[in-house]
């Protein structure tokens, strides 16, 4: 006997629900509502819709859908001597059935489902939803366990992972932790590393986290069901201790959470830690922990209608671990399986219906298996045809038109290809970890049911061995693949996707409300994207007066040129939207110059460019800061690898024409040859460090602008252009490149609406960096003081000796911002800083502060400027003990993930993470005290330890670091300085003489010795500075 909802034609067998016939007859023949528990609709019985009743003598009988218009006669053989068993949203007659004529009902339509399918019609339903299957799991160390862990999760594959007792540390990255196929986990670790809970959700359902205003160890996730109500899942730890405080706090949040989504289903697991409650009778019999403890639980799951369905012990012979939910009949399913701790894990199955994300399946090219020789030969042929029907005076949208087809039509006929699977799996789970997994769980059955403790022995044997083997079988796995001959790629794609913290978008907020569909998150990144364009009025354009510079001279792009840019470029470089994959160019560059070298010369002849090219796909690029936030995302634009390769053309014209004529500030050091961060940071903390030995101040301001590369206004980009020399075509080609643009933004296999793009240079592009760089050239020009530019980032200082110098600045800086409304640029005014350098105790402070836009600028003691911590008294303790403390974090990333591997991966996994980290523009920080030398040249010791995986307290690692013939840091330190330093300076370092130093005289205390002293007897303050541990001895320089 079974009943079914009107609205959602979800099927209740009587048994399956636990309904006794008393209430089924009282459902049957009186006037009584129900509550479907699917779709909370509520259903009516009524005497006139008996008909919705089913009677089947089997309760596990399929029930179809039939079509409508069937009618009676049609129904199987068999179903004429039994009791009709249709169900429907409309009543229909039962024409051949024994019914009294005081049961009989008027006939309101046809029949539309029946228990029994019909022979021959019963077709496969569509869009058929499998259960949803959550796994709440005690972990006790997530990481010590993890293969067995991830073994587990393989075995039952699990929607919703609940974990408990993680015991994992901020250091421990998500990707470290988690098997693949699963969202971004969310986690609330303790701060002394044990405790902590966990909840992930597979990664084709549509979560969102639910915000918990909580201390306890308590976390959920909201995930969007079919129907009105979503699906809550909670994830809960307490403590084995007598806290009350603490209990009534976790109740007190489980209320919050569950009042805050009145209709939503809801699942609440984890360990609570309380075995004096017996949970079929709701009372307490044990003694282990205070009555009002146990007492405050038992109100709060009642009070909020929470019903536990764990009816076996987890640990023991005591059920610590719940699975409370306040729809009970939604869980068709709660069983225990073998644990990776001491506690057993809980499978649950539930009823619910989960929207699904139809999985993104990419196209895969298996260029080995492609015939390039016809593919050559083909594009060959086209490419003659090609250059004999066009010239540089045909229309460039049809020229691009026929390339296009043809590449297209190679890639179709000639490259096979094949689609990502949307499946994951643990390669390393061999045959026999899955013969091991099912002799664990056939002994762990045995002993639930014989609880004799030999068979408990037996099975907790078995579980030993099986972690051993997991741990065993992932290290082997992993150490084979890295060290497979002709596959570099494999190392590195190893180590950047455990390392990828985070995939994809987080939940972003739109007026309060998390949103979670792709959809919607792409349209709101591409809102905030054009919301930061700049609205140019063309009419009113500053002047600059009349040019004096040269054009940039005519030239003809030729065949040899194209054919070594495409002979260069990457193979994995990112398609853009015309889909043109980089390694088919590159293997057919020979054959493909020609046709691209009409093209490039027909598009700059006429000043245009291929529709096609202004089209951009956006990736969505975290910054920093709140994730949940759009502003925190850089746009970077996928275009076309082809229009790219015209970019690099023009590009090398233009910078040329620059640097022939020197058009380019030299305060300016990005995006330029032989120039870089460490260069332009060399020459800033010279010239701070030279304020601080003459007993100087300097106020140093660091200017941040918002937005900088989307904000360009593009006429008057334009007219700096022209005025640098950048005319006629090539100024047509530009104009045309950056006008009529439009970008969408690519998230999780969706797209957002087409927009607009008015302003900005595009980030991805080859060009952008360099028109950027043009447009800002002139802002040196408005100030007095010294400034510096890196790209966008700026840092103005001058040399304070009196208020008027203050003064002074202060109009630099409103000369700046004259400068930001006139090109209409805009300053971030929140990021922006002001650093004072200097010694004094009491320094030169002016009547007013530093502000822009009528907002002060915070003075702080030290800040971060291109990636090094400056100090006001040019200390570089502070930067020392940051970049140990990242590499220390990397390092003990390799450690967990290369431990396993050979001495080779792991030497060249800290060559290529570890080193560069502690050597970032080490010749300008270069410290020059014990203290922090000593400090850096810890991280290559453990680095060392590691390479040679001996960890024994009575190992020497100067032998270690001898035998891998590393350099030490400090060596390494002085050599880079002496290619830092100027091509015509001759010098050589002072190296050996400080470090000769500290030798001298050991006995005494490091700290009593004072500084040594410069020949002129001053205190050398410039300690950072290259030139200052430097003499000229060109010899010595030479070699």
């Amino acid at each position: 006997m079974s009943v079914a909802c009107d609205s959602c034609d979800t099927w209740y067998h009587i048994d399956c629900m636990g309904m006794s016939s008393d209430s089924y007859d009282r459902i049957n023949k009186s006037n009584v509502s129900w509550i479907c528990a699917a779709c909370d609709s509520p259903n009516h019985s009524l005497s006139v819709l008996d008909s919705y009743l089913s009677v089947s003598e089997n309760r596990f009988q399929v029930l179809s859908d039939i079509d409508n218009s069937q009618s009676e006669h049609n129904l199987a053989p068999n179903s004429s001597n039994s009791e009709d068993s249709r169900l429907s949203s409309t009543p229909s007659p039962l024409s051949n059935s024994k019914q009294d004529s005081t049961d009989s009902a008027p006939n309101p339509g046809s029949p539309t489902h029946q228990s029994s399918p019909i022979k021959g019609k019963n077709k496969r339903r569509k869009n058929i939803a499998r259960p949803l299957k959550a796994l709440s799991v005690n972990l006790q160390s997530m990481y010590a366990k993890r293969e067995a862990f991830w073994e587990a999760v393989e075995s039952c594959q699990p929607d919703v992972i609940i974990a408990n007792e993680t015991w994992l540390k901020p250091t421990l990255l998500n990707s470290e932790m988690m098997p693949p196929g699963y969202n971004t986990p969310i986690r609330k670790d303790r701060p002394d590393g044990y405790g902590g809970v966990l909840l992930a959700t597979k990664n084709d359902l549509v979560d969102c986290e639910v915000e918990v205003k909580s201390d306890c160890e308590i976390i959920a996730t909201k995930i969007q069901l079919y129907g009105q109500q979503p699906l809550i899942v909670v994830s809960a730890y307490r403590p084995p201790k007598n806290d009350l405080v603490y209990a009534q706090s976790l109740c007190q949040a489980i209320r919050q959470i569950i009042v805050g989504n009145p209709s939503a289903v809801v699942w609440v697991s984890g360990d609570f830690n309380l075995p004096d409650i017996n949970w079929k009778t709701a009372a307490v019999d044990g003694h282990q922990y205070t009555a009002a403890l146990n007492n405050c639980f038992i109100s709060t799951f009642n009070d909020v209608g929470l019903s536990q369905t764990v009816d076996f012990p987890t640990r023991g012979n005591r059920t610590l671990d719940l699975f409370l939910t306040n729809r009970p009949t939604l869980i068709s399913k709660c069983v225990p399986l073998p644990g990776v701790g001491d506690h057993d894990m809980i499978l649950a199955i539930s009823d619910v219906r989960a929207k699904k994300l139809k999985p993104v399946r990419r196209k895969i090219f298996l260029w080995r298996k492609a015939d390039f020789d016809c593919i050559k030969s083909e594009i060959l042929s086209f490419g003659k045809s090609f250059v004999e029907s066009n010239s540089t005076n045909t229309n460039v949208d049809d020229m691009w038109e026929q390339i296009s087809c043809e590449l297209h039509k190679v890639l179709d006929t000639m490259v096979p290809s094949k689609f990502s699977s949307p499946r994951f799996s643990q390669p390393w789970i061999n045959q026999h970890l899955k013969t091991l997994s099912r002799r664990k769980k056939r002994a762990y059955k045995r002993a639930r049911k014989s609880r004799r403790p030999t068979d408990r022995d037996r099975y907790k044997n078995l579980k030993k061995v099986m972690q051993k083997e997991c741990r065993s079988a992932y290290h082997s796995y992993i150490n084979d693949m890295l060290c497979e001959e002709g596959k570099p790629k494999r190392f590195w794609s190893y180590i950047k996707n455990t390392r990828c913290e985070s995939t994809g978008v987080a939940p972003l907020l739109k007026d309060g409300i998390l949103q979670c569909d792709s959809t919607a998150k792409a349209n709101l990144l591409n809102d905030q994207f054009a919301s930061v364009f700049t609205h140019e009025d063309a009419s009113h354009l500053p002047d600059l007066g009349e040019s004096p510079h040269p054009s940039v001279p005519a030239f003809v792009i030729d065949s040899e040129g194209v054919r070594k840019l495409l002979a260069n470029l990457k193979s994995h470089t990112a398609c853009g939207p015309d889909n043109l994959p980089a390694y088919l160019l590159k293997e057919i560059s020979s054959e493909l110059a020609p046709v691209l070298s009409l093209l490039f010369n027909a598009s700059l002849q006429q000043g245009k460019i291929p529709h096609a090219w202004k089209v951009a796909n956006v990736v969505p690029i975290f910054k920093k800061g709140d994730k949940h936030k759009a502003e925190n995302y850089r746009p970077i634009s996928l275009t076309s690898i082809i229009c790219k390769v015209a970019e690099h053309i023009i590009h090398s014209q233009i910078i040329h024409h620059l640097d022939e004529h020197n058009l380019l500030t030299d305060f300016q050091f990005g995006f330029r040859r032989k120039r870089s961060c460490e260069s332009q940071l060399l020459v800033t903390v010279d010239d701070l460090a030279t304020g601080l030995r003459d007993k100087q101040q300097i106020d140093a301001i660091l200017l941040d602008f918002s937005k900088a590369f989307d904000r360009v206004p593009h006429e008057r980009l334009l007219l700096k252009l022209n005025h640098y020399g950048v005319r006629n075509e090539l100024l047509s080609w530009i104009r045309d490149f950056l006008q009529g643009r439009t970008q969408q933004v690519l998230l999780e296999g969706k797209k957002s609406n087409t927009t607009n793009v008015t302003s900005g240079v595009p980030q991805g592009t080859v060009l952008g960096p360099l028109l950027f760089l043009i447009f800002i050239n002139d802002l040196p020009d408005c100030v007095s003081s010294s400034i510096r530019l890196y790209a966008d980032d700026a840092l103005l200082y001058r040399t304070i000796n009196s208020h008027d110098d203050i003064e002074s600045l202060h109009r630099d800086l409103a000369n700046v911002q004259e400068w930001e409304r006139k090109w209409l640029m805009s300053f971030n005014v929140d990021k922006c800083e002001v650093l004072r350098i200097s010694n004094k105790r009491k320094p030169i402070i002016g009547a007013s502060p530093y502000s822009i836009h009528g907002t002060t600028l915070r003075t702080l003691d030290e800040a971060k400027y291109l990636g090094v911590i400056l100090q006001r008294n040019l200390n570089w303790k502070h930067h020392v003990h940051s970049i140990c403390k990242k590499s220390n974090s990397t390092l003990g990333f390799l450690q967990r993930n290369l431990r396993k591997c050979p001495a080779s991966i792991k030497e060249r996994a800290y060559k290529t993470y570890v080193r560069p980290i502690v050597e970032y523009s080490s010749s300008v920080w270069d410290p020059h005290t014990k203290e922090l030398i000593s400090k850096i040249e810890m991280v290559q010791r453990r680095a060392a330890r590691f390479v040679k995986a001996d960890y024994n307290q009575q190992s020497s690692v100067t032998a270690m670091l001898k035998d891998l013939q590393w350099q030490s840091l400090q060596e390494r330190r002085a050599h880079s300085k002496v290619i830092m330093l100027p091509s015509n300076q001759s010098t050589t370092l002072l190296y050996e003489e400080e470090c000769t130093h500290w030798k001298k005289k050991k006995k005494k205390s490091f700290r009593k010795r004072p500084p040594p002293r410069r020949r002129d007897g001053q205190v050398p303050l410039r300690q950072h500075s290259t030139q200052h541990r430097t003499q000229e001895s060109p010899s010595h320089a030479s070699e």
